[in-house]
């Protein structure tokens, strides 16, 4: 992740938290995100090089369909010191795939599978994607409801 969107997702993200408004879900590219090199992001409380077992999982998903959006959905941030980094959870996966190829792929591990996989277009309170919001290597936000018409939208979580 580059300086930029290091500077702009804290300040989103700093902002939600003062307003205690959640309702924005920011969402960074996984290639931007798992740099196994970076410190600064967490996903499923794992840093640095721990992050790359699920870049496996990634690579997988993206032998079996080239076209997938893969992004990390980012909700925090924590500080200790001079020491401060994002964290997620969850990736959302845009894809022509079908939901039980989606989870064949992901649940090829025994030793660290998602805790959940499901279709998001499914669930009532996700039909409407103008709450997520990609931020770009530039800076930049983009409503995914812009790029997402007739293509399934998978949420991919670990506990």
């Amino acid at each position: 992740m580059n300086a930029k969107q290091k500077e702009c997702i804290l300040k989103l993200l700093k902002a939600a938290y003062n307003k205690k408004d959640f309702s924005k879900k920011y969402l960074l590219a996984y290639n931007d995100y798992f740099d196994i090199k970076d410190n600064f992001t967490d996903f499923a409380c794992e840093r640095a090089a721990e992050k790359q077992k699920y870049l496996n999982f990634i690579e997988r998903l993206l032998i079996a369909d080239k076209n997938t959006k893969i992004f990390t959905e980012v909700y925090g941030f924590e500080e200790d010191g001079d020491d401060i980094w994002i964290y997620a959870d969850t990736l959302i996966i845009i894809s022509t795939l079908k939901l039980q190829e989606i989870k064949h792929i992901f649940n090829k591990s025994d030793d660290y599978f998602p805790s959940d996989i499901k279709k998001l277009n499914d669930f009532e309170e996700y039909s409407d994607f103008k709450n997520y919001f990609w931020l770009d290597e530039k800076g930049k936000l983009t409503c995914i409801s812009d790029f997402i018409a007739n293509i399934s939208v998978y949420c991919c979580w670990w506990d």
